[in-house]
């Protein structure tokens, strides 16, 4: 249960003042969980969308990474009609990790999908709420 460093429980989930209860060493940590509904005004090839997520997802670890590495970590889905498509991973600057879910997930078109980010890390700086909001507006790349 997230609780302020004076003991009180909170039941804001905008607030970033938390610290986590278990032990006497209590630690700061950041934590930020939204989903989206992107819309586009054709349909839009999911493979795109992963492709979009690449740079702004980079970006937010630069923000939140210590030497490279999330002390945390960042994760997220897109889906379609409530179906998973993909999930990704991020816990090292560079490197976006993508599971596609199995059958015809990469070759889903819509103008809908539907993203969800979670970030865990017990570095931050100004820009890192920034970033977040930054990766949950992927802009697509040209088709080719």
């Amino acid at each position: 249960m997230p609780v302020h460093a004076d003991g009180l429980i909170c039941s804001d989930p905008n607030c970033r003042c938390h610290r986590l209860r278990g032990s006497e060493d209590f630690f700061s940590a950041y934590v930020f969980s939204r989903e989206r509904e992107l819309s586009f005004p054709a349909p839009a090839a999911v493979q795109r969308i992963a492709a979009a997520l690449v740079a702004p997802l980079d970006a937010l670890a630069e923000s939140c990474s210590e030497n490279g590495i999330i002390p945390g970590h960042i994760k997220g889905t897109v889906k379609c009609g409530g179906i998973l498509l993909f999930s990704f991973s991020v816990t090292r600057c560079g490197t976006v990790d993508f599971t596609w879910a199995g059958g015809d997930a990469r070759r889903t078109e819509s103008d809908r999908f539907t993203l969800r980010l979670n970030v865990l890390s017990t570095k931050t700086t100004e820009a890192t709420e920034a970033a977040a909001e930054q990766a949950l507006c992927p802009v697509l790349p040209p088709e080719e």
